[in-house]
């Protein structure tokens, strides 16, 4: 058969791998009763080039009389290493849209790929992933 660094069938094999597993973090509120303080959406569009939108949800502490809580919104490779921070301040209950211009820390554009988003917010967290092609 023919090699795996064939471009348009590894993307594929990857857009296929994330088709069957785009439902991992779904469903977990269904075992906690907890409130759900955060909420992280799919990002969009995806896959993108050049850039992507990221909308999250904070729902606030009910316990909290300062009802703005620190949060972050980081972004990761698939080695786990730090690409950009996208939000690390204290942000008041609301709806949020933030844009990501497939830029790292330094300014470069990244290469193509899947990347993870995470949001963090009052020990909670919630990752997706994201596909950048070029």
């Amino acid at each position: 058969g023919r090699s795996l660094t064939h471009p348009p069938e590894v993307m594929q094999r990857v857009l296929s791998w994330l088709r069957g597993t785009s439902g991992v973090f779904e469903g977990e509120e269904e075992f906690t009763s907890r409130p759900k303080v955060i909420q992280l959406y799919q990002n969009y569009p995806n896959p993108f080039n050049p850039s992507t939108t990221i909308r999250f949800v904070i729902y606030g502490s009910q316990v909290a009389v300062d009802k703005s809580i620190h949060t972050t919104l980081k972004i990761y490779n698939v080695r786990g290493q730090l690409v950009k921070t996208l939000v690390d301040k204290k942000k008041s209950p609301g709806v949020y849209s933030v844009n990501w211009d497939g830029k790292d820390k330094n300014g470069d554009v990244v290469a193509s790929g899947i990347y993870f988003y995470k949001l963090e917010s009052a020990n909670h967290s919630e990752v997706k992933r994201m596909v950048l092609l070029k």
